[in-house]
């Protein structure tokens, strides 16, 4: 699923916020509340779309859902000492 609108849309509001600040003869309430709606707007369909796309996608062996090896191997913080094999 590819939306080609939303890099456009973060263009906007990435200019939106270059004029609210360049331009000071903006009403300063509406032109703020304007360009948050804007962002927060963009953030929603981002989120929504990201959703989408973990929902779709196949479960595959590997994917994040476990710590690494590494990681895994070593003790809790604070408790005990490191084996002789770390280094």
């Amino acid at each position: 699923m590819h939306v080609r609108w939303l890099f456009p849309w973060a263009l906007a509001c990435f200019a939106a916020i270059w004029v609210l600040a360049l331009w000071r003869d903006l009403p300063r309430g509406l032109s703020q509340k304007a360009v948050i709606a804007l962002i927060v707007g963009w953030l929603g369909a981002v989120a929504l779309l990201l959703q989408r796309r973990a929902r779709l996608r196949p479960r595959q062996a590997g994917d994040g859902r476990q710590a690494p090896a590494w990681l895994a191997q070593r003790p809790p913080s604070g408790r005990g000492r490191a084996p002789s094999s770390w280094p």
